[in-house]
């Protein structure tokens, strides 16, 4: 795995931010630096990391105020029920075995009110459904949408319904790979739905608790 996997910064949630995110937890920290930049441009007074791989986990301690390493799906959390402002499962719900109990388990410590924000890969991508379609091809790699840590595979309605799942109100979802020029705008408005769901790289959702 790249350096680089665990030390990106998730810039591109900024418009998903909601107004209040003094206690913010992040499932699949990495190195903690998304949680470090929250920290210094958000009123935020705490950070929770939750991480798999030791070797990042360790790494996140210097950006993270507290880190827990482990299984998500395994791990108990010594955080208090209903106290997180803000949840964010970034890349990391595809990973798990169960990514709709892992929810679940999560949204107990998101506070009323409070949000989460995850996002999602799309299955059906170009990058995917081409090969698959025209030359029989499903080949994993080592990262992208057929990630080989892939455990589940999800479109637009089963992403959401994934957070729908956990009590979450879905208010916002944001599609990335589409372009954001006033030309790409333009072509985006003009082209059928179905074509441009394969453009569609991943989905960045944010749901409210109920």
């Amino acid at each position: 795995m790249s350096n680089d996997y665990y030390h990106h910064v998730r810039s591109e949630i900024s418009s998903l931010l909601p107004e209040k995110c003094s206690v913010i937890m992040e499932v699949g920290c990495g190195a903690g630096e998304t949680l470090k930049w929250l920290k210094g441009s958000c009123s935020c007074s705490r950070t929770i990391g939750v991480e798999y791989c030791p070797d990042a986990a360790e790494m996140a301690k210097g950006n993270v105020d507290e880190v827990f390493c482990g299984d998500i799906e395994q791990l108990e959390l010594d955080v208090e029920e209903g106290s997180v402002d803000l949840l964010l499962c970034l890349d990391v719900l595809e990973h798990l075995r169960d990514p709709w109990a892992a929810m679940a388990k999560l949204s107990k410590y998101v506070k009323k009110g409070g949000a989460v924000i995850a996002s999602i890969p799309n299955v059906r991508h170009k990058s995917v459904v081409f090969p698959l379609l025209f030359n029989s091809k499903w080949e994993y790699a080592d990262a992208g949408h057929l990630d080989r840590g892939h455990l589940r595979f999800f479109v637009r309605e089963t992403a959401v319904g994934l957070l729908e799942g956990a009590g979450m109100a879905v208010d916002l979802v944001e599609e990335t790979g589409l372009g954001r020029s006033k030309r790409s705008q333009m072509f985006n408005s003009i082209i059928p739905e179905v074509i441009k769901g394969l453009m569609v790289k991943q989905f960045l959702i944010r749901g409210i608790k109920e």
